[in-house]
């Protein structure tokens, strides 16, 4: 397969590697990594604004139990169904004009919180969600494609890794920020402004990119795919607040089954959406394993430590979200000086040590009584998060064929934030077992924080060692290639 090669020029002529260049002014590293770095930032900025704030948006907005649950998920919705199809999009069609839609439709989402409506504010997220998935993945693809030596790239997904923190980190801070100046609404306003700000950025400095021979979309495919997402995810949404779990539960089995007509449907077709022959190959299947993980675990739980902070430890919004930081910023640094580690390890190896760091991380957060007892795990989790993310970024390019960088980033993070959808579901029934709704506080939502902390803890380990698992089975299957390799050749 041709590798992948950025054009550079005015005119849309075939690039060297077959792919075509309608941009403005070339290339350049620097440029690519600096736009698609503030684009991955404010999508995750968008994606945690709620966290620190949600009770005034609650009440501001006079929004019920139901509306609630949906103001937390209704943006993991949005990117989860649109992350594949968004990927794929980027390949075909070009990851600079995605990058332009994403940003468009992220501020349109983000503008739309300026309305004092609750069903408005939601479906404001889920756009939201949807022009994050296209920034994201239209950032990986760019990246990917204008960094072709390896040590170039490891490095250069390395500082996207950095990036997934620093914005999990400023997006509770712009909110508490926010709420102390009375403007909640504000930190809305401030993303949508800087989405308008990175089109422009993207506009005037990046070239356009696409794999050279766009492929026939499989729209039957993707069309059953986003319905399997966004049934499966109301379903666990829904399961959160009913009393009795029957109805949500064969919604979810409903999106189970649609799962399955997917498989099936992308197995027949002759140019898949997601060709599910993918997944026996250990670095694909490892990667999956991976985001998913870190979705189910820590970000489950640090979703939900805010709430278990204000409420049960009696912090403030800001005081909650600087220390969710430890874990945040942490990963920032770590993963910035985790980028030399890609010349030393195999990509699954830093994965598991990652995972397998973070739920060393969760442990350490048992049980939490104080800022002092629960730090320490952040700060280490954040460590082993930064070594994650950085090698997250990495292991979704190199483990597709060369040129789909967008596809890669488009599962890997399909992956990831159903993962978030279906642990923030598990870790808020945890954390509030057994509170009364009036009073979520005191002993029993530190007893729930407990129980969250540990089960979180031990899904990571065990996706951390399947990781593992996986990787070696790779090492193994290159091993007997090379001497059939050398037989043929010879």
């Amino acid at each position: 397969m041709t590798r992948l090669n950025l054009a550079v020029g005015p005119l849309a002529e075939p690039a060297p590697g077959g792919v075509f260049s309608t941009g403005r002014t070339g290339a350049r590293p620097g440029p690519i990594l600096a736009v698609s770095s503030v684009g991955t930032f404010l999508a995750l900025v968008a994606f945690t604004l709620p966290l620190a704030d949600l009770p005034t948006i609650v009440t501001v907005l006079g929004a019920g139990p139901a509306e609630s649950a949906w103001i937390l998920s209704s943006m993991s919705v949005g990117l989860a169904a649109a992350l594949l199809i968004a990927g794929r999009l980027a390949d075909d069609y070009g990851r600079r004009r995605m990058f332009l839609i994403g940003c468009a439709v992220l501020a349109l989402g983000s503008f739309a919180a300026l309305l004092p409506s609750a069903p408005v504010f939601i479906a404001g997220r889920i756009v939201a969600g949807i022009g994050g998935a296209a920034i994201t993945l239209a950032s990986l693809g760019l990246i990917a494609a204008g960094h072709q030596e390896p040590a170039r790239r490891a490095a250069a997904t390395g500082v996207w890794g950095a990036v997934l923190g620093a914005g999990i980190a400023a997006g509770p801070l712009l909110a508490g920020v926010a709420h102390l100046i009375g403007a909640w609404w504000s930190a809305y306003l401030v993303v949508g402004v800087a989405a308008v700000a990175a089109a422009i950025m993207a506009w005037v400095s990046l070239a356009e990119s696409r794999v050279p021979e766009r492929q026939r979309v499989d729209l039957v495919g993707g069309v059953i795919f986003v319905a399997a997402m966004v049934v499966s995810l109301t379903g666990l949404v829904w399961l959160r607040l009913a009393a009795q779990p029957y109805q949500p539960i064969l919604v979810i089995i409903g999106g189970a089954l649609l799962f399955v007509v997917f498989v099936i449907i992308e197995l027949r077709v002759a140019q898949p959406m997601l060709d599910p022959r993918l997944f026996r190959g250990p670095r694909f299947t490892g990667q999956v394993v991976a985001g998913f993980t870190t979705g189910i675990g820590i970000i489950a739980l640090c979703s939900v430590s805010i709430t278990f902070l204000i409420s049960g430890l009696g912090f403030t919004a800001l005081a909650a979200a600087g220390t969710l930081a430890l874990w945040s910023g942490t990963s920032v640094l770590t993963a910035l000086l985790a980028r030399p580690l890609a010349q030393r390890v195999g990509g699954g190896t830093q994965l598991a040590i990652g995972l397998l760091g973070v739920a060393a991380g969760q442990a350490l957060m048992i049980p939490a009584h104080s800022f002092a007892t629960i730090a320490p795990g952040l700060f280490l989790a954040g460590i082993a998060s930064g070594v994650l993310n950085a090698g997250l970024g990495r292991e979704a390019v190199a483990s597709v064929p060369a040129g789909r960088g967008g596809f890669g980033s488009g599962v890997n993070n399909t992956a990831r934030y159903l993962g978030s959808a279906i642990g923030v579901t598990i870790t808020g029934i945890l954390l509030l077992h057994g509170s009364a709704p009036s009073d979520p506080s005191g002993d029993q939502l530190t007893g729930g924080w407990t129980a969250a902390a540990t089960v979180t803890a031990v899904l990571s380990a065990l996706g951390g060692l399947t990781v593992l698992i996986l990787d070696r089975a790779e090492l193994r299957r290159l091993r007997a290639a090379v001497p059939r390799a050398g037989r043929t050749v010879g």
